[in-house]
């Protein structure tokens, strides 16, 4: 983990390289630096035409698809053997924002974990490498780690909701938002995608460090925290978070707000549970769990 981002290494080439790359389930293609994978002379025929990619944070990526191995350790009962196949990603020319800043503390890329069809995930699972399921689950300790899993992290007390149908991004149905026990009022329609698409609706991604609330949604409940803990903090503010000043101890708020009308539950909200995207079954689940132990 670094700076609240998760990452994993992952071997790509013949003979294989490794690449630390962060796990993104809210994009869909793994990219890689070109600087590391000296990819321009892998190009393939997807129009041979550049490429920009923008996350949610503003930050780019623009460069060719390419065609190589990726290999990875397969567990088949109790055994784990060495497997690879043929894979399609992204080969960065440029890099720009968050992700620019990350190369040089020895990030090589992103891996997209989205529904699309380009995502690692996905092409592992149309060649039946893998199961439409993959699974993870983030220590929310200042060490960070956890573990990644193509396929289902089994554990009795999992709970799931439906994925919203037909959506670029794993989008789920947020009904309400509890403080303290109390119901918020918030029209629910605030956390839906709307038929004109100007709302987003509601979307996991393990990319964003922190959460996104839409506009409706936030001022509410930051100011339902606020009422509670006022007596005992001073109020202050940091990078646009509303923050509260104990005698030795700061605390902010984990979720932030954009101008578009979105409500991202990011990686802060994963940690210290196993999350299972379920495609099969069209499903998001999870299950409070202690991940140091994963």
């Amino acid at each position: 983990m670094i700076e609240l981002i998760y990452y994993t290494t992952i071997k790509l080439g013949s003979p294989p390289r490794a690449f630390n790359v962060i796990v993104d389930s809210g994009s869909d293609v793994l990219t890689c630096s070109l600087a590391i994978i000296r990819c321009a002379l892998r190009k393939i025929a997807r129009d041979n035409v550049c490429t920009t990619f923008t996350y949610a944070d503003g930050s780019q990526t623009t460069g060719y698809y390419v065609s190589d191995q990726l290999s990875f350790d397969q567990i088949r009962g109790q055994s784990m053997i060495d497997n690879a196949s043929s894979i399609i990603f992204g080969c960065s020319t440029t890099m720009s924002g968050i992700i620019h800043d990350l190369s040089i503390k020895g990030i090589n890329g992103l891996m997209g974990l989205g529904p699309g069809s380009q995502s690692i995930f996905s092409q592992l699972a149309s060649q039946a490498m893998t199961p439409g399921v993959f699974s993870h689950c983030l220590r929310g300790d200042a060490i960070g780690g956890g573990i990644l899993v193509i396929g289902e992290i089994l554990n009795n007390n999992m709970s799931y909701t439906p994925l919203v149908p037909n959506q670029k991004h794993y989008n789920i149905n947020l009904e309400s938002i509890a403080v303290n026990g109390q119901l918020l009022p918030i029209d629910p329609t605030a956390f839906a995608i709307s038929k004109d698409r100007e709302n987003y609706g509601t979307v996991v991604d393990s990319g964003s460090s922190m959460g996104i609330l839409v506009g409706e949604a936030y001022d509410p409940f930051v100011s339902a925290i606020t009422t509670i803990v006022q007596p005992y903090v001073t109020l202050t503010n940091f990078d646009q978070r509303q923050c509260y000043l104990g005698d030795v101890v700061k605390w902010c708020i984990g979720f932030g707000r954009l101008k578009e009308k979105v409500t991202i539950l990011g990686g802060l909200f994963m940690t210290n549970k196993i999350i299972v995207y379920d495609l099969v079954h069209q499903r998001l689940g999870w299950a409070s769990y202690d991940c140091k132990f994963s």
